[in-house]
């Protein structure tokens, strides 16, 4: 009897902002560049991803498009492996069990966010230092 393994699930995060960010967070299969964009920001995720030892594949425009599902990438995506969530009894004991904690923790839901780039600005604007 042979055993049937389920794949790993992977996400895309696309856009300058998106990827930055994913980069410090999230564990990462690759990041895909569009051949021939080398700008100063996008230079800084292709060197982000080579002090972190997070493989880059340059590819055609068309390719980053079709992996990201939109045209709006900004010449970068990034392939991760699909998150774990947490429920949110598990949150609460993490966030009171934190070393170091004082005060109050702050907790944002959300609910059918789809667009990686307002993901992210909720992600830089909820931070501790924001508030």
């Amino acid at each position: 009897m042979s055993e049937h393994r389920a794949a790993p699930r992977l996400e895309v995060v696309y856009g300058i902002n998106a990827v930055r960010e994913a980069i410090d967070v999230r564990p990462m299969e690759y990041v895909m560049v569009t051949e021939g964009h080398h700008g100063p920001r996008v230079q800084e995720i292709i060197n982000a991803c080579r002090a972190k030892g997070i493989s880059l594949r340059f590819a055609p425009q068309p390719a980053l498009t079709r992996a990201a599902g939109t045209a709006q990438h900004q010449n970068v995506a990034a392939v991760c492996s699909a998150k774990a969530y947490d429920d949110l009894e598990t949150l609460i004991t993490a966030s009171e069990a934190r070393p170091g904690r004082t005060g109050q923790s702050l907790l944002v839901v959300l609910d059918g966010v789809e667009d990686p780039v307002n993901l992210g600005a909720v992600v830089r604007t909820a931070t501790p230092t924001a508030w």
